[in-house]
């Protein structure tokens, strides 16, 4: 049994995590896997699932995802999540915890969430590990942007797609999160809404849970894009900024809130365009457009993403909205 890259597209969520998990329970998991996927969607809930299939028989210790893992299971380490890099100490606490012999179960292991978020020359430190990892090591990450990771780290991987959530498991998983949340645990959500949120949000648990907590933000972004004139939209930036200053949101989730939007924007110009195939001309290609307007803003959110792991500090909240207001290369 074995995961390749031409079974890795078409494996549905459950027999993936099933697959991963008995391969894991035959010593027979990957050195280097990439779960990748929408952000928020329980890829890391699927690796604990898949560490707990690595532990020996004879072990009844849960092993729970927080910051202090190691310090429950000697054998796993992870990288600080709290992080917006990884600086090189960490690197060098890797490659050190690599080279020790596993204490209780059958290998070192270790995890690196949201990978996508490391600068290059952070990266470029770990590659000399992932390119000749010890025997008894396995490497574990998660992304949900694969296409920010550079070629010369993905070469070295097995990725696997995992699905998002099914709209059942989506709001079940949902409330489990809303109950468990400090800030959103008196958020009450409607079979409807949860099912409208699943659509939304592409079954991403994680996005519903940021959308559900700056839902003003995320209708003021909805209006910036959708704003008829340029006085109207800037009007929505400078509401938007005003917004996630308040929240004291800075420049990276700021980005992701962003990408969010465009993303559920993208869905619901799409699902109309499938659910009225005979609109107008005229109405289908506004609808065209507004898809155009999106891919090349999508292009702009990217080239920030690689910008803000080299120059942090050269990016701001304010910048970033009006930035997007620029006309698209067909506009111009």
């Amino acid at each position: 049994m074995s995961v390749t890259t031409s079974q890795q597209t078409c494996l549905s969520r459950k027999d993936l995590l099933e697959r991963l998990c008995a391969l894991a329970s035959q010593g027979c998991l990957p050195q280097m896997l990439l779960l990748y996927g929408n952000k928020g969607i329980g890829k890391y809930k699927m690796i604990q699932k898949i560490i707990q299939h690595t532990l020996p028989a004879s072990s009844t210790q849960a092993v729970h995802m927080n910051d202090t893992i190691q310090d429950q299971w000697p054998d796993v380490w992870q990288a600080p999540l709290d992080e917006d890099t990884l600086k090189r100490e960490n690197a060098d606490a890797l490659r050190q915890h690599l080279r020790l012999q596993p204490a209780r179960g059958p290998y070192r292991i270790v995890i690196i969430k949201d990978v996508e978020r490391f600068s290059i020359a952070a990266i470029n430190v770990l590659l000399k590990t992932f390119e000749e990892p010890p025997a008894k090591a396995i490497i574990l990450l998660t992304s949900s942007r694969k296409d920010a990771l550079p070629h010369t780290l993905l070469s070295r991987l097995i990725s696997c797609y995992v699905p998002p959530l099914d709209t059942l498991s989506f709001c079940k998983a949902l409330n489990h999160e809303l109950a468990q949340s400090k800030t959103l645990s008196k958020t009450s959500l409607s079979n409807e809404e949860c099912c409208k949120l699943a659509s939304l949000c592409g079954g991403s648990v994680g996005e519903a849970l940021f959308f559900i907590e700056h839902k003003e933000l995320f209708f003021t972004l909805k209006d910036m894009f959708l704003a008829h004139n340029i006085h109207s939209a800037l009007h929505s930036a400078h509401l938007a900024n005003e917004l996630a200053k308040r929240a004291k949101i800075t420049t990276a989730p700021l980005l992701q809130a962003i990408e969010m939007s465009l993303n559920m924007l993208y869905r619901q110009k799409t699902k109309d365009s499938n659910h009225h195939p005979q609109t107008s001309n005229k109405l289908a290609n506004q609808t065209q457009a507004q898809i155009h307007t999106i891919h090349h803003r999508r292009q702009l959110l990217t080239r920030y993403h690689k910008a803000l792991k080299h120059k942090p500090v050269a990016l701001n909240n304010h910048m970033i909205l009006n930035a997007l207001l620029s006309p698209t290369p067909s506009q111009s």
